[in-house]
Parts: structure tokens; sequence; C-alpha cells
């Protein structure tokens, strides 16, 4: 015989972090969830968007931050094989925090024929702002492919 629960329980897809931290049942209300609104905290956050697994969470930061890093593999890449002015001018823009698809852009813009228009058409944004640059290998128009074809070799700028 089936034992019946004298209160209803639901799985949450993700629980809020001061939840999963203490090891506790978190309901999963948004903004706040029950536990977080008793104990009067200033804020309930959460690491995955509603209707979105943990897991699928982290799968998605990490993609994120894999396209980060294939994004500043192809700058770093640029600055070794680039002339000392225009590697100077892209380090003065990255220290002034320009985030690398302006940088990209104004590389792209400086060196070839190529609008900010076709750019941009290359990128796609995510849902929270993020660029995200097409992979060079699959994309001849992604901006990695479009600034290494663009790029000097050793050789010519030395």
């Amino acid at each position: 015989m089936k034992r019946q629960q004298s209160h209803a329980t639901s799985n949450v897809k993700a629980a809020c972090r001061a939840c999963r931290a203490s090891k506790t049942k978190c309901d999963g209300q948004r903004p706040m969830c029950s536990r977080c609104a008793r104990k009067i905290r200033v804020s309930c956050e959460y690491d995955a968007e509603p209707d979105e697994s943990r897991l699928t969470a982290l799968k998605r930061e990490c993609m994120a931050l894999e396209q980060q890093a294939s994004t500043h593999e192809v700058l770093l890449r640029h600055l070794i094989n680039s002339s000392h002015d225009e590697a100077y001018d892209i380090l003065k823009r990255m220290r002034a925090g320009d985030d690398d698809l302006s940088i990209f852009v104004g590389l792209l813009e400086k060196r070839s024929n190529y609008t900010n228009r076709d750019v941009v058409q290359s990128t796609a944004t995510h849902k929270d702002g993020a660029a995200v640059f097409a992979d060079s290998s699959d994309d001849r128009n992604s901006i990695a492919f479009l600034l290494a074809r663009n790029s000097p070799t050793r050789a010519e700028s030395e």
C-alpha cells in the first residue's frame, strides 16, 4: 500500500544559492523563495533561468566561457602578430574596458572593407546580452575567421 504524504512536495529544477549552500529544500519561488523570505534575506539569487535545470545552466555558462576563451585567444594571436602601434592601440582599448566585440569591429574595419553590419551579422546575441561569436572553423563569416584571415603574419609585420 502506498503511503500518502501529508503535504505535497514538488521537484524544483534549480534551488537558489542560499538553499543550495545550506542543503535545504527550496521551493523555487521567484524573485525570492519562501525560505529566503522567512530569513529576511536581502537577495535570493538563482544560477539558472526559470524553467532551466542547474545542469543546463552550467552547460550554458560553460559554452559561454569556452567562447570567451576562444575570443581571447584570437585577440592574443592578433596582438602577437600585429605591429607595435596596432598592438598598443588594442591594449589601450582593452584597458579602457572596451568589450571584445567592439575591439573586433575596430580591427576588421581598420584592416578590411568589412562594415559594422557584416560583423554584426556574423554574431548572435545571447538572451542575457552577451555577444556570442560564431566558431571560426564552422563559419567563414565569423569574427574570428575574418580577423585571422586579415591578420598579418609575423614576417609581414616585422
